[in-house]
């Protein structure tokens, strides 16, 4: 496999590769890799130059390079041969990164008022002189010790004596539904969000957000 195509750097690592290869290898691993290069066809030869290369080019590239070139025969179902469908899919892998940014973004402009020119109580979502404010939040886990949701600040931490509560809201708005949507579950539309009182954990914690008090009882 001829190296002339690369770069120098992609030279080093081959030639370092190689080295170590050269080391660590038998006498039969010489003769097994001499009898696969003769009996190899120039396109397997040509493939095998393509995935080293293609392996090289990864430790250099980010995670959004192009699986291959327009005219590569490389495709995945049946579309009109653009490749707009990779970066649907990175978009679709990076869609949650995307929103804790936005969160994190939203919780850094909101406590950047100074205190002093905060309000005394909370109002909208806007955080009081206690670091406290009223959002609402969409549930996203029940379990045994505590609950989480979601808000537009981030996660919040909902301690185990919000529980009764909080199943109280769902077992209402489900019963409101008249039972007409399904299997109950938190993310289905007749469960909405539900109000609460959250205080700012700081950056110890693993959720930002921890809820002081529910507000919803619609």
């Amino acid at each position: 496999m001829s190296i002339g195509s690369h770069s120098a750097y992609e030279k080093r690592v081959l030639a370092d590769a190689l080295e170590k290869a050269i080391l660590n290898q038998q006498p039969e691993d010489e003769v097994e890799r001499e009898i696969d290069c003769l009996q190899s066809t120039p396109e397997e030869k040509q493939a095998l130059s393509d995935l080293v290369h293609h392996h090289l080019r990864m430790l250099t590239e980010s995670e959004w390079m192009e699986l291959a070139p327009e005219a590569d025969g490389i495709k995945f179902g049946d579309h009109d041969g653009s490749l707009e469908y990779l970066h649907w899919w990175d978009e679709h892998e990076m869609a949650r990164d995307m929103e804790i940014f936005e969160e994190e973004y939203a919780l850094d402009c909101a406590l950047s008022i100074p205190h002093e020119d905060r309000p005394q109580t909370p109002s909208g979502a806007i955080f009081d002189q206690s670091d406290t404010t009223n959002v609402p939040v969409k549930l996203l886990h029940l379990g045994d010790d505590y609950y989480t949701g979601k808000s537009p600040f981030g996660k919040v931490y909902i301690p185990r004596h919000f529980a009764d509560r909080v199943r109280g809201i769902i077992e209402d708005r489900w019963n409101k539904t008249g039972g007409n949507h399904g299997t109950p579950t938190l993310d289905g539309a007749w469960m909405g969000d539900v109000l609460m009182n959250v205080k700012v954990m700081g950056p110890h914690c693993n959720l930002p957000l921890r809820c002081n008090r529910v507000i919803d009882t619609r």
